[in-house]
C-alpha cells in the first residue's frame, strides 16, 4: 500500500522496475501487488531491502482516502439481454452514465476487477469510483466503448419489460 507515502501505486511500480529490477504484477488504487515463486531464491530478501530503501525516501503524504469500490447497482435486465441490445446502445461520457443500464462490461485492469456489468444500473458511486481509480493511475477497460472516458448504455425505452 502506498497510503500516506509520497508514492502513487503506478510510480512505486515504475520505481521498482526501473531502479530495482522488479516487475510487479499489478497496481490498483493505492496498492501494488508483487508475486513470487519458490524458484525466486534470494529475490524476497532483495525485494524487502528495496522496499525499505524506498520507504526511507518516500516521504509522508496525507493523500485522499483510498477508493472504495461500489456495491453493484440493481439489475435492470439480464446480461444476455443487455448484450443483445448493445448494437443499438448509445455512447455517453462515463461522468454522465449514472442512472443508465450498462450495455458493456467495465473493469479496472490490472487486476481485472469488474466495476460494472451489462444490464446493471450505473450508480453515481460507481461513476465516482471510476474517476478516483483513474486519478490514482488505474486503467479502465471496456468491452465496447472506443475511449476510456465513455460507456455504452441502454436508454430506458430499450429495456425489456419485466415479467
Amino acid at each position: 500500500s502506498t497510503r500516506q507515502t509520497g508514492f502513487t501505486a503506478p510510480r512505486l511500480a515504475e520505481t521498482l522496475r526501473e531502479q530495482c529490477g522488479f516487475e510487479t504484477e499489478m497496481t490498483c488504487g493505492e496498492n501494488v501487488l508483487a508475486m513470487s515463486s519458490p524458484c525466486d531464491g534470494t529475490a524476497l530478501d532483495r525485494f524487502a531491502t528495496a522496499l525499505l530503501a524506498l520507504d526511507r525516501v518516500a516521504g509522508i503524504s496525507t493523500a485522499a482516502e483510498p477508493v472504495t469500490l461500489p456495491e453493484p447497482g440493481p439489475t435492470l435486465c439480464t446480461i444476455a439481454q443487455a448484450l443483445a441490445l448493445r448494437a443499438r446502445a448509445k455512447t455517453v461520457p462515463l461522468a454522465e452514465a449514472a442512472g443508465y443500464a450498462a450495455a458493456e462490461y467495465l473493469w479496472a485492469y490490472p487486476p481485472g476487477v469488474p466495476l460494472v456489468a451489462p444490464g446493471e444500473q450505473i450508480s453515481l458511486n460507481a461513476v465516482r469510483a471510476c474517476a478516483a481509480l483513474e486519478a490514482a493511475g488505474t486503467r479502465l477497460r471496456h468491452t465496447g466503448s472506443k475511449t476510456a472516458d465513455t460507456l455504452l448504455v441502454l436508454e430506458p425505452g430499450m429495456l425489456p419489460a419485466k415479467a
